[in-house]
């Protein structure tokens, strides 16, 4: 009973893995054939503790794929932050063919700087945005966004961060806010 129970939990574990990578390849972060070697990996490994289940070698694999699963919180972000890169790659290609018909699309530069900003790329969304209030004209929104992100720039640069609950700026690495006391 107790081989069946195990045998379930690593076919569960298994299971779940499939399912991210199902997940992955439906938001077109990992390819048809990535996708077929990690189904092709899973079904194998399953095979293998199926036939070796019962000797030290299905212990062994049992315990292996346990460990994995230890490991799934740290790869499943992993993996989510490598599919929002390859996301956003895609999509900032797309905004430079927006931008190749018509160079004076201000909502591709915008996509464009909401994206830059997403991936830590200040530099360029503050230069992106730049652009898109140039060719839009008033936006307080936009100029909201931009002021915002040119304070954080400027904060990372002299080595500070913001309290979220105060607003006081406090020297990185802080882990409480010598103002209000709220943890950083």
């Amino acid at each position: 009973m107790a081989g069946l129970l195990a045998f379930l939990l690593t076919s569960l574990v298994l299971g779940f893995v499939a399912w991210k990578l199902v997940g992955l390849y439906i938001d077109r972060a990992v390819s048809t054939a990535e996708l077929a070697a990690g189904l092709c990996g899973i079904l194998g490994w399953l095979s293998l503790l199926a036939l070796t289940w019962g000797t030290p070698w299905g212990y062994g694999i049992f315990g292996l794929t346990l460990a994995g699963a230890a490991s799934l919180p740290w790869a499943g972000r992993r993996l989510d932050g490598l599919a929002r890169r390859r996301l956003w790659e895609q999509d900032l290609e797309e905004c430079r063919r927006a931008l190749e018909f018509d160079p004076n699309n201000w909502g591709a530069y915008e996509r464009m700087g909401e994206i830059y900003e997403q991936m830590g790329r200040w530099d360029e969304a503050i230069e992106t945005y730049q652009r898109v209030l140039a060719l839009k004209g008033v936006d307080a929104g936009l100029t909201s966004r931009l002021n915002h992100l040119l304070k954080k720039k400027r904060l990372r640069e002299a080595g500070l961060v913001e309290c979220h609950h105060c607003g006081a700026e406090v020297p990185q690495g802080t882990s409480a806010c010598p103002q209000c006391g709220g943890f950083l």
